[in-house]
């Protein structure tokens, strides 16, 4: 695949000129895959292409569908490649003769605002798992930003979490535990090589491989550690009341 890699870019970032947004958005998820299946390479692969992703969130990209994969993939690096992500802000931030933690600052603000252009729960998870991954900083511009990662988290525990009403607590449905053949009935066709590919790719994916609620859980704990009890307090009371109870809520039982 590398051997076609700088080719394969090269007619992506042509193709993305002058192309329809259905267009865009099958090149686009490609990238998404790619990055995915190798969050390390993926983004030196596409490295070209993905100024004008994080540019097309900055600039508000108009239609949803084409923010939601703009927001996956660059979720994708940030979670997963922090230190690429690191230098494509670097990158912009001396396009736009901008600081990073400007650009960051409005990546963010543009995240909490088009969330709801995200209706696929993988993405939304995924949203949340990259903007938490900021954290523990003490960074003013992400203390700032704090009350907006947390209603994304809060928004996107709904999404993936489902009650054990026996007991009370919460599940990560998005999580696979381990490798588990799925029995089939007689009328059902059986998982094809690449159903299971699929699946051996989806438990590397931290999307289905590391609880929300826990990962949450544990930033929190980290900020807190980091900023000392008073420090953390004034953080959590620039969220809403109503927000920082279901988030209680959902974190009681850890």
């Amino acid at each position: 695949f590398q051997n076609f890699a700088d080719v394969l870019c090269q007619s992506f970032c042509e193709l993305m000129q002058d192309i329809t947004t259905e267009g865009q958005v099958q090149i686009l998820k490609v990238v998404e895959n790619v990055l995915k299946v190798n969050p390390v390479l993926g983004p030196q692969i596409f490295q070209p292409l993905l100024p004008s992703v994080l540019k097309g969130i900055l600039d508000g990209e108009k239609y949803p569908v084409v923010m939601s994969t703009y927001l996956g993939i660059t979720g994708r690096v940030l979670l997963q490649n922090a230190g690429f992500f690191s230098s494509l802000l670097n990158q912009i931030a001396l396009d736009l003769s901008q600081e990073m933690d400007q650009i960051l600052g409005s990546i963010i603000e543009m995240w909490v605002d088009r969330m709801d252009n995200i209706t696929q729960p993988e993405r939304r998870k995924l949203s949340a798992l990259a903007l938490l991954s900021l954290l523990p900083s003490e960074n003013s511009l992400i203390q700032d930003k704090f009350c907006g990662i947390i209603n994304i988290c809060v928004e996107a525990l709904h999404d993936v979490l489902s009650e054990d009403p026996d007991t009370g607590t919460y599940k990560d449905c998005m999580v696979m535990s381990h490798f588990e053949e799925q029995k089939v009935s007689e009328d059902e066709e059986p998982p094809t090589e690449q159903d299971r590919r699929k699946k051996l790719l989806a438990l590397k994916d931290p999307v289905h491989s590391v609880s929300l609620q826990q990962f949450v859980y544990e930033k929190l704990k980290a900020q807190q550690e980091l900023l000392g009890e008073q420090g953390f307090q004034s953080l959590i009371e620039s969220v809403d009341t109503e927000v920082i109870r279901q988030l209680q809520g959902f974190l009681q039982k850890l």
